[in-house]
Formats: C-alpha cells, structure tokens, sequence
C-alpha cells in the first residue's frame, strides 16, 4: 500500500495501529506491524471501514481494543491480525471484511474475482488488473 494511505490509516485509527514499528527487525517484526500494510490501494476503503467498526464496537460496546499486528493478503483475501483475542462479534466484521475482499480488486478496489495463477497463490483482481 501507498505510504501515504498507510500514514491516513495510522492517524485515522491510532489504538488500532498503536504497536507500527518501522524500526524493529527483529524475529518478532512479524507482530509489530514493522513491515507495513502489504496488500494493494484497492483494499484502503475495506480496512478504513474494518478499523472503524472494530474501534465502534470497543468504544460503545466494551469489545476488547483491536491491535493490528499484521494486516495483508493472502490467498486473494485480505488477512487482519490482532493482538491478543477479539469478540466474537468483531471476529464475525473481521471475517465479513476478508469475504468482501475476495470480490474487489486488490489493485483499483473494483468489483474481482479471485484468481488462482498457481497452486498455492492466488490473487483477486478486476479485467484490468488481472494477470495475463
């Protein structure tokens, strides 16, 4: 993802990206949020709305506080990774937001479809942007 969405994202939503550390290399980088948001621009919108949501629900609702430790794609879905355990209604948004994923293009954010280019990597991508 763009810098800059990433930098949006970090002040629109502090508590949930409170552990992003850009300086640790470390074996533990993974859990720290060291080494960005590593899917597409497409997706900025789907994890906008997720953080929203999720800090909603901690803030009205007395859910534990989402920690992001790992945000990316996998499989041609978009994979979010918390700290410590979530509710199981904000597990239920986490998981409604990597369904959506799996129908919008990583890239532009338009409406994909998830591709298989060879076993074990898959991408989700509109006409534009799918793989030759």
């Amino acid at each position: 993802m763009k810098p800059e969405l990433e930098q949006l994202l970090r002040t629109k939503h502090p508590k949930i990206f409170a552990e992003w550390d850009e300086s640790n290399t470390d074996a533990d980088a993974d859990a720290t949020m060291s080494k960005g948001i590593e899917c597409g621009d497409g997706w900025f919108k789907l994890i906008d709305m997720l953080c929203l949501i999720l800090q909603i629900m901690t803030n009205t609702e007395g859910a534990p506080q989402a920690v992001a430790v790992r945000v990316k794609e996998k499989s041609g879905r978009l994979q979010f990774c918390v700290r410590d355990g979530l509710s199981e209604a904000q597990m239920e948004r986490v998981q409604l937001i990597a369904d959506m994923s799996a129908e919008q293009c990583e890239e532009c954010g338009k409406p994909g479809t998830t591709l298989k280019l060879r076993p074990g990597h898959m991408v989700t991508r509109c006409v534009v942007h799918a793989p030759e």
